[in-house]
């Protein structure tokens, strides 16, 4: 296509080319957290990246407004009362569990909401009553079940009387944890 005009003697000439660009790429940063309707979500990503042997408190201790002291969790001052796996009890209701026993590569994301109390719930306290704050960690494969296992064994010897069979001491130990909502 070519479009010619003329002006005052003088010809202008213009043409259609053609010109290919390369590839345009979008880099953008999550951001820590954010505010989607009532609920805060934090972005684990955001964060530093996480070893293997990082737990769910490890994820909590990186997350600025989070504080955890003797499993007891606090989120932009208010305390938690009850952690959710992907929307479920797994752990079931005290908070420390999950904070020990649950992986920290495992999490993607944490939504962050208050929720009327179970006695709401159940219709034993009135309505508009203070609400308790919940966690529902988001994690890559979804947990319904968590078995964990420890065993422990020692060995130990008397050495005053090393002639004695009854000189010798031994302990032995397991417990084990199932958790399912």
């Amino acid at each position: 296509d070519t479009l010619k005009t003329v002006y005052g003697g003088i010809r202008v000439e213009l043409r259609e080319e053609k010109e290919t660009l390369e590839a345009a790429v979008v880099k953008d940063e999550a951001p820590v957290f954010e505010f989607v309707g009532d609920t805060l979500k934090y972005n684990v990503a955001a964060t530093q990246q996480l070893s293997e042997d990082d737990m769910l408190k490890d994820v909590f201790d990186r997350l600025p407004g989070i504080s955890v002291t003797n499993n007891l969790v606090e989120i932009m001052g208010e305390e938690v009362s009850r952690i959710y796996v992907d929307g479920r009890l797994v752990f079931g209701d005290e908070v420390g569990n999950p904070l020990r026993y649950l992986a920290g590569s495992e999490v993607i994301s944490l939504k962050v909401y208050d929720q009327p109390t179970r006695e709401e719930r159940l219709g034993l306290a009135p309505k508009g009553s203070k609400k308790e704050r919940v966690v529902n960690v988001v994690t890559k494969s979804k947990i319904k079940t968590a078995l964990i296992a420890q065993a422990i064994a020692g060995y130990g010897r008397n050495f005053e009387n090393t002639g004695s069979e009854t000189d010798n001491r031994y302990a032995a130990g397991a417990t084990g944890n199932w958790f399912s909502e």
